[in-house]
């Protein structure tokens, strides 16, 4: 009868320590899941950042590209002058008028790379967002 309740006190012992052991592993897990679920958001919203900031770059090259336009427009000559190496055409805009000034090979850059800056965020963002499904319409 003695060997009976022994055995019996081991088992519930044992059956207790695993018990213990089960719930300490639960309760591990449920930490790690809510580590990895923060860890989640915060990657969800790294990949929101930087989406916008694309999108804001590529809106950024045209304004700047803008402002170029006012800016030359007002202090740029109207004639080449080839002592300041400026002899580069390009046409000018403002809300106003349009008119030809004359550019340096530095100044006239913008105007040549602008649209491939443009669409090289554009396509970024885009192609991004389609991927992580970060802005409407392709949120999950």
């Amino acid at each position: 009868m003695a060997n009976r309740q022994i055995r019996c006190y081991f088992i519930c012992t044992r059956a207790k320590v695993k018990r213990g052991l089960l719930e300490a592993q639960i309760s591990r897990v449920g930490a790690m899941l809510a580590e990895l679920s923060s860890r989640n958001q915060i990657i969800k919203t790294l990949r929101l950042a930087v989406v916008i900031i694309l999108t804001a770059l590529c809106w950024s090259t045209f304004g700047f590209v803008l402002f170029l336009d006012g800016y030359y427009y007002r202090t740029r000559p109207r004639e080449p002058d080839p002592k300041e190496a400026r002899i580069y055409p390009q046409d000018v805009k403002t809300i106003h008028h349009v008119a030809r000034v004359y550019l340096t090979r530095t100044e006239k850059m913008p105007y040549e790379y602008f649209w491939l800056f443009c669409a090289a965020f554009a396509v970024t963002a885009y192609l991004l967002n389609e991927r992580w499904k970060c802005l409407p319409p392709f949120r999950k």
